[in-house]
Formats: C-alpha cells, sequence, structure tokens
C-alpha cells in the first residue's frame, strides 16, 4: 500500500503541473472498500469530490458512468487513470480518456 500511496502522490504533482488540480473535480473510483480507502485517503492529501467504492459496484463501467452522472459532464471530458487493463475497458466502455500507470 506504502508504494501505490507514494506513486499516486507523485502521479499527482505531476498532473499538477499540467492542469492545476484545484481547478478540476477528483473522483475516487477503486475496487477497494471503504475501511482501505479511509487509511488511504490521510497519506494522499487530496480532495475528492466523490468516492465510489466496490460497494456501489463491481462493474468499473458502471462506477464511471455514476461518477460521470454525479459530476454532471461529458465522458470524454473525463481522464481514469487505473492500472488494470478492466480499468482501461471500463473507460472505453464509457467513453473516458484513460491513462494506465505501472507499479
Amino acid at each position: 500500500m506504502d508504494e501505490a500511496v507514494k506513486v499516486v502522490g507523485e502521479l499527482f504533482k505531476l498532473l499538477d503541473r499540467v492542469v492545476p488540480l484545484r481547478t478540476v473535480d477528483k473522483a475516487l473510483v477503486t475496487m477497494q472498500g471503504p475501511e482501505v480507502v479511509n487509511q488511504i485517503l490521510p497519506l494522499l492529501k487530496i480532495k475528492f469530490k466523490i468516492i465510489v467504492t466496490r460497494e456501489y459496484s463491481l462493474d468499473r463501467a458502471e462506477q464511471l458512468r455514476h461518477v460521470i452522472a454525479c459530476l454532471g459532464t461529458q465522458p470524454a471530458r473525463v481522464l481514469f487513470i487505473g492500472d488494470r487493463f478492466n480499468d482501461e475497458l471500463g473507460a472505453r466502455n464509457v467513453g473516458c480518456r484513460f491513462m494506465k500507470i505501472r507499479w
């Protein structure tokens, strides 16, 4: 978990150089449960407008559609960052842009 938090933190620093992250809504979409999310959030030091966990759905595309609807945006305006092929498929299925990271 420590390595993942470090990678995500570095990724957000990099993205912040391209688009100031304070100017965009961020959502956390994860297959982890709320217990893990609650442990990770303080370490990330990132504020998410919406958090969707496995309790909402185990289908990545369904999770993404929910976030898009809650944010009131269009799929083409969403960048989904993930580390699994299933993440990429979910993003493609709903029309989001996708960035794959590797650990």
